[in-house]
């Protein structure tokens, strides 16, 4: 059989197709020829197949998600090739083609699809329960390894290496320092090194309570000084210098009486305070300053640069913080770590850039740009908020913290509920929406606005900001990942019920007059099988029942703060999410009274890069 063995001696050719050439030659051979000779191809191709090639292919991107199904198989040894959709753009469309919908993750087993994170999941439990093998690995080498490689000759959607070009990210613009501070040893600083210095100092902090208001996280002039000279071995006159230029870098601000002479919030203008060195008069860093408003860390100078540049460089080091801030076990969103991390508040400090946007530029933009942009802010404010002031977890929590947990932006502060009015067009936080006149409204905007693992989705889109030039391909990725999730979309045809998330009879009228224009709606962005089944009941002239539930927030969560309404400011609890319950207003050890991530002595905080001298 030499040309036999001729197909034996290809390497490049796939097991089916070198099975497919031998049936073509030897038509003729009787079956038993046949069944021999494709066992000897069968056996010296297994031989040659590579461990990690083309045996278990993982969709993804740059998302939570796919991050935990991925640590997933990491914590159980298997082999398998990644697909980033996030740096292979390109290859979205394969996917799309393959399951129907560009959502990540997807988990196949060689050709087999299993589906999404769910699934997978289940997929591996049911491995690590096997009767007949001891690991999963074992089971994946018993069965698994022995099967072909993918490659192109086979279905190159599945195939690791099937080109397409490869996007690299390039990393956010560094953070211009703009205003530094000489500290009282004599070296010079950026604002953000002095304030997280400062936090490691300052003396425990308390309420003060001025006229009848209660002022918190403050402390004495006079132990603010005492502190310093015991931190650097310095003298007083030193520390009063140094103090003094805390006041004018709008770093240190006083509590009371004097406050309103010191600071203008409209233009962040500072006049001129004498500090006074005693136990009466109480100060505040900047970053306590207001905590229900997320991006004060420190007040940006009167410098800008392209707002639409700033908010991708906002996404990109948001998301290095969530994907380096992951449990080692399980692969969830540790807010507790996330909070340490070094790059945490490189991020709260860059975020304040918001407060200089240009009203002009944002006037310049076209309707997609703008719609971009808004969608960008609220999805980095959302994610950003969880970290710092905690995942609101009952009813009655989601809506204070949507109304009472603010930002700024151009100079305007809105709240979070106020931010999705504006991009539904109904001119959310009043005269401030004429900057955002050119909004496109669209039903679509409320999934983007509420996709991804922060809003309980087990379901990403493939991208990871919105773009002007891929909108609306992007508007239905987004819708696609928030139908797909159970959670949201729900089809009991035998009882002709439907269990739909919340949000659709909050914003009932931005989808459609009656519920069978909802359903209708929601058919256009279902899973294949609820796209079937919606279909027979909205064809069926009998009554359906749509049953409305809440969403579920935080079960993405390893460890974090669960936002308490009637704390905003002052105290967070942690506990682990495994316990499914809010903790218990006492807490961890690793978190207590700052609002903001540190404890009174900054526990939280990561002060390992900054030194005084």
């Amino acid at each position: 059989w030499p040309e036999r063995e001729a197909v034996m001696a290809m390497p490049s050719k796939s097991l089916s197709s070198s099975l497919s050439l031998i049936n073509h030659i030897y038509t003729k051979r009787s079956d038993r020829e046949i069944k021999s000779s494709s066992q000897q191809v069968r056996s010296k191709a297994t031989k040659a197949i590579k461990p990690t090639m083309g045996r278990i292919i993982v969709f993804t991107s740059h998302d939570l998600n796919s991050q935990q199904l991925l640590k997933a198989l990491q914590k159980r040894n298997l082999p398998y090739d990644e697909i980033s959709l996030t740096d292979r753009p390109s290859r979205t469309a394969d996917l799309e083609s393959l399951v129907g919908a560009a959502i990540v993750p997807q988990l196949f087993i060689h050709t087999r699809h299993v589906g999404g994170l769910e699934r997978g999941l289940k997929e591996l439990k049911r491995w690590d329960h096997s009767a007949r093998f001891d690991t999963p690995l074992a089971k994946y080498e018993a069965e698994v390894l022995p099967l072909p490689e993918i490659d192109d000759d086979d279905d190159d959607r599945l195939a690791p290496n099937a080109g397409g070009y490869r996007v690299v990210d390039s990393p956010p613009a560094p953070i211009q320092p703009h205003t530094v501070i000489k500290l009282v040893t004599g070296k010079t600083v950026p604002l953000r090194e002095a304030t997280e210095l400062l936090k490691a100092v300052i003396p425990p902090m308390e309420a003060h309570k001025v006229k009848g208001t209660t002022h918190r996280n403050c402390f004495a002039g006079k132990d603010l000084i005492r502190q310093l000279q015991k931190q650097v071995d310095e003298s007083e006159s030193q520390c009063l210098r140094f103090v003094k230029r805390l006041l004018e870098a709008g770093i240190l601000h006083p509590v009371g009486q004097h406050a309103h002479r010191h600071r203008n919030n409209n233009n962040n203008h500072h006049e001129a305070v004498e500090f006074q060195n005693t136990s009466k008069d109480y100060y505040r860093l900047q970053c306590y300053e207001a905590p229900e408003i997320l991006n004060t860390y420190r007040l940006w100078p009167n410098t800008r640069r392209n707002c639409v540049t700033v908010v991708e460089d906002l996404a990109k080091r948001l998301t290095t913080v969530e994907l380096t801030s992951l449990d080692d076990t399980d692969g969830l969103l540790d807010y507790q770590k996330a909070r340490q991390n070094p790059e945490w508040h490189v991020f709260e400090d860059a975020v304040c850039e918001l407060q200089q946007f240009d009203k002009n530029d944002i006037h310049a933009l076209s309707g997609a740009e703008v719609t971009a942009l808004v969608l960008n802010i609220y999805n980095i404010m959302q994610r950003y908020s969880l970290v710092k002031v905690g995942v609101p977890v009952s009813h009655s929590d989601r809506q204070h913290c949507a109304t009472h947990v603010k930002f700024n932006v151009a100079g305007e502060i809105y709240t979070l509920k106020e931010w999705v009015e504006l991009v539904r067009g109904h001119g959310g936080g009043g005269g401030k929406s004429k900057h955002f006149a050119k909004i496109r409204t669209d039903c679509r905007n409320l999934f983007a606005l509420h996709m991804g693992a922060h809003s309980g989705s087990t379901w990403s889109p493939p991208f990871q900001r919105f773009t002007a030039q891929h909108l609306s391909d992007q508007l239905d990725q987004a819708a696609a990942a928030f139908c797909s999730e159970e959670r949201n979309v729900a089809v009991r045809r035998k009882d002709a019920k439907v269990e739909l998330v919340a949000l659709f009879k909050q914003y009932h009228g931005d989808f459609s007059r009656d519920d069978r224009g909802l359903l209708a709606t929601v058919r256009k962005y279902a899973t294949a099988r609820n796209e079937v089944e919606l279909g027979k009941i909205l064809d069926d002239k009998e009554s359906f029942k749509i049953v409305y539930h809440d969403p579920e927030l935080g079960c993405h969560v390893s460890a974090g703060p669960w936002y308490n309404a009637k704390e905003l400011g002052l105290m967070h609890s942690m506990a682990s999410k495994k316990s499914r319950r809010r903790p218990s207003s006492g807490g961890s050890k690793a978190l207590s009274k700052d609002p903001l991530g540190g404890s009174e002595h900054s526990m939280s905080s990561n002060h390992s890069n900054y030194s005084w001298r």
